[in-house]
């Protein structure tokens, strides 16, 4: 709300204040607005406009009714995105707190300490060059840095597109843990994070060289039970024990083989990842959602707002 505050003083301002009387909903001015900002040099950056440049914008007024389908129509798409959002933190929590409870909280005395070095296999990725670099369907989706969450978890719009060589060492597939080995700094928010590559860009890709490929080589333990073990805080610390580095810091490869943890049965690790498997694979067709309604949101708001598409008055539209 603060930003429709900071166009209401603009308005009020440049004594122009009576417009508002026109605007039938403060939330179809703000997808208006938000509009006029992705067209502007810049794109999306809200600080770049000034008082004087929001006063200076030409809004398009339809009438009333027509404002009202309009802003529900874009409003019901944010509201959607956002609820898929939420819900992907809410089952990601779930899986946390089960491995928590289970093996944490709940961990047998009897229960050996293992390293982790015995259970995967851990390769670096492809070490490239900016020019193989490539646009989106020019090239093989290439996991990297910027692919993790600091604090775990995939992040989708890191991903980058490659058309230069690389080797079958390099290859990663959905379902494959990746943990990141670098950060600038030493706050220890991103590096030794892992996340799970998704389904979403295809049957394989490729991974850079700031990231480790996780693969297991003993099935006693599963993908999922490994990508929440490398977020628990008593591996996390061993983790942050073994990064080093001056300007950037650096996770070694025996730092990631060596962490230890205490292995439980293997029908309890087998009944958790029945539990979490499908909630990961939630996430997956949740992200897949949002994207669809993001391109739909994307597309319709400029078309929606310059008037090329119009929506009858007083019908009814559910997203």
């Amino acid at each position: 709300m603060g930003f429709i505050f900071a166009i209401y003083f603009a308005i009020e301002e440049r004594g122009i204040k009576s417009l508002l009387a026109n605007v039938t909903l403060s939330s179809y001015l703000l997808h208006y607005l938000k509009q006029e900002i992705l067209n502007s040099e810049g794109g999306t950056v809200f600080g770049s406009i000034n008082r004087t440049d929001l006063g200076d914008i030409n809004i398009n007024l339809p009438p009333p009714p027509e404002q009202r389908a309009i802003a529900s129509v874009l409003s019901s798409l944010d509201d959607k995105i956002d609820l898929l959002h939420r819900q992907n933190k809410t089952l990601e929590a779930m899986g946390e707190t089960l491995f928590r409870q289970w093996f944490v909280e709940e961990a047998q005395e009897g229960w050996e300490w293992v390293k982790l070095g015995q259970f995967i296999e851990v390769m670096r990725g492809l070490s490239y060059k900016g020019a193989g670099l490539a646009e989106k369907g020019n090239g093989v989706p290439m996991h990297n840095l910027n692919s993790v969450y600091e604090g775990g978890g995939y992040k989708y719009e890191g991903i980058k597109y490659y058309s230069g060589d690389y080797k079958e060492r390099h290859l990663v597939k959905p379902g494959d843990v990746i943990i990141t080995n670098t950060e600038q700094g030493h706050d220890l928010l991103l590096i030794g994070y892992p996340a799970i590559v998704p389904k979403y860009f295809g049957d394989f890709g490729i991974f850079s060289q700031h990231i480790y490929r996780l693969r297991l080589k003993d099935k006693r333990i599963t993908e999922p039970f490994l990508y929440y073990l490398l977020m628990s805080y008593d591996v996390r610390e061993q983790l942050a024990g073994a990064t080093n580095g001056s300007t950037v810091n650096m996770l070694s490869k025996d730092g990631i083989e060596w962490a230890k943890f205490k292995t439980p049965p293997d029908e309890k690790i087998k009944e958790f990842t029945s539990i979490v498997k499908p909630l990961l694979g939630k996430k997956e067709s949740n992200y897949s959602q949002i994207r669809t309604l993001e391109k739909l949101r994307d597309t319709l708001l400029p078309k929606l707002m310059s008037g090329e598409v119009r929506i009858q008055f007083g019908q009814e539209v559910t997203v």
